[in-house]
């Protein structure tokens, strides 16, 4: 649904984000916690930068760290950067004349909860706790095999 650089986007402000505001976040950091491919990162990064949305500080004590409060930097300003929200009110079937499709009226409505979505949600919310994200994606006794397990104990 959304591009792998949206993906990255979104996991970087967040994580930045959910970082200590005083301290600058380091791009391996960013890299290693979220799974993001270095060379992938420092683009998303720099354009991030550009669009004035975080602060960028080279050499020691450098790093990175959110230019204005995250609650104030909703997903969809992050996302229109990297792709074109446009495509969502498409046909999903990815035909151009479209509008009398099985699927079109229900993907419209689907189609527009993504972007209501996107404009109500902050930077802040997108990792709310975490260390508990940060556990789940270097083990495997995370949040679906949690459910799994609860579910054996009943």
């Amino acid at each position: 649904m959304f591009s792998q650089t949206t993906i990255y986007a979104l996991r970087a402000i967040g994580y930045i984000a959910s970082q200590d505001e005083s301290k600058m976040v380091l791009a391996k950091a960013i890299s290693e916690k979220m799974d993001i491919p270095k060379n992938f990162l420092s683009k998303i990064l720099h354009k991030l930068v550009q669009k004035g949305f975080i602060d960028s500080i080279r050499g020691i004590g450098g790093g990175f760290r959110l230019a204005k409060p995250a609650k104030e930097i909703f997903l969809k300003q992050i996302v229109e950067l990297f792709m074109n929200l446009n495509h969502f009110h498409n046909c999903f079937l990815g035909i151009h004349s479209c509008h009398r499709c099985g699927i079109h009226k229900k993907w419209n409505k689907i189609s527009e909860q993504i972007i209501s979505l996107l404009e109500e949600s902050t930077v802040d919310q997108i990792f709310s706790d975490i260390e508990e994200i940060l556990v789940c994606n270097s083990t495997e006794n995370c949040c679906n095999n949690n459910v799994k397990i609860q579910e054996q104990k009943l």
